[in-house]
């Protein structure tokens, strides 16, 4: 009979191996990225880089040299930042969706995130070749939140080489390439910056701080903008969790709050939602509140009035 410490030595040995094994491959930093021989896009434009992108790594090694981890996210947050100070006024890193917290002059923040990538041998030619792809998510946000440009663009490009990180090296690079092309083409092809304005020009509107400005995308009379208000079902999970919010968050005032029931509710997609609502307690009060729900879940109570 063989002794259990014979098969936990031999599982250590070929952990061992596997890692040692390993290779660490950076997708290409330096890349051609188009300017537009045209204007600039007239926004100062601030990027933020969601935190998981730079983890963002592929596992897989199409060559079957080992097991090999190729990271992308450094690379795609190169691009995105070359594009964006090549192609707007200015660019600067923000932190944070919320314009309140940043303390620059932006117009307009850009958000990208990677939503596939994968590399895969590829018949190319005499020698040995790889395919990159790549699918990259971007969408833009004005001072008010709402979502005002949004698309999501592919790239490829075969790398050929003689050894293995020089092939990878070569695929990645050409399907940057080839994705932050198509991007820069499309961002620029229709004018939908225009919806916030140009920031030079002097009769700009400033942004609407208070809680009460008409053009609040919460105000209760806007409802033409782009992104407005939609109705939506009472029975709406999400509502729901909006509601029983709002009614604990009206309880911190009136102990003994709970909810009974959402007479009416309408929803706005902003970086995050919306939720319009009409509510009744159980003491048989009636409420008008709205509940933002931002990108991490987290809920707010942004107003509260007591109608009945």
């Amino acid at each position: 009979m063989i002794p259990k410490s014979y098969f936990r030595m031999s599982l250590v040995l070929v952990t061992f191996l596997v890692g040692c094994s390993t290779v660490r491959y950076r997708a290409p930093t330096d890349f051609h990225i188009p300017a537009s021989s045209h204007r600039k896009i007239p926004l100062r434009v601030g990027l933020m880089i969601p935190p998981t992108m730079p983890l963002f790594t592929i596992y897989t090694d199409p060559m079957g040299a080992g097991y090999a981890n190729f990271e992308i996210g450094e690379a795609v947050v190169n691009g995105v930042w070359k594009m964006c100070k090549r192609n707007f006024d200015d660019a600067v890193v923000v932190h944070s969706m919320d314009f309140d917290e940043i303390d620059q002059d932006i117009d307009a923040i850009m958000v990208p995130d990677i939503t596939d990538a994968s590399l895969r041998s590829s018949p190319f030619g005499d020698g040995p070749a790889v395919e990159f792809s790549i699918r990259v998510k971007f969408e833009c946000f004005d001072p008010y939140e709402r979502s005002i440009w949004s698309d999501t663009f592919s790239g490829n490009g075969i790398g050929e080489g003689a050894e293995p990180g020089e092939i990878y090296t070569n695929s990645m690079r050409l399907g940057l390439e080839n994705l932050f092309e198509k991007t820069v083409e499309k961002m620029r092809k229709k004018e939908w910056w225009l919806s916030i304005g140009d920031p030079h020009r002097p009769d700009r509107p400033d942004r609407p701080d208070e809680p009460d400005h008409p053009d609040r995308p919460d105000h209760p009379g806007r409802q033409d903008v782009v992104g407005g208000y939609s109705d939506s079902s009472p029975d709406d999970p999400s509502a729901l969790q909006a509601a029983e919010f709002a009614a604990a968050e009206i309880a911190r005032e009136r102990p003994g709050a709970r909810l009974k029931r959402i007479l009416r509710v309408q929803t706005q997609v902003v970086a995050g939602r919306n939720y319009k609502m009409k509510i009744e307690l159980v003491d048989g009060s009636l409420w008008d509140v709205v509940v933002y729900r931002n990108l991490k879940d987290i809920m707010k109570l942004t107003q509260m009035e007591r109608t009945g």
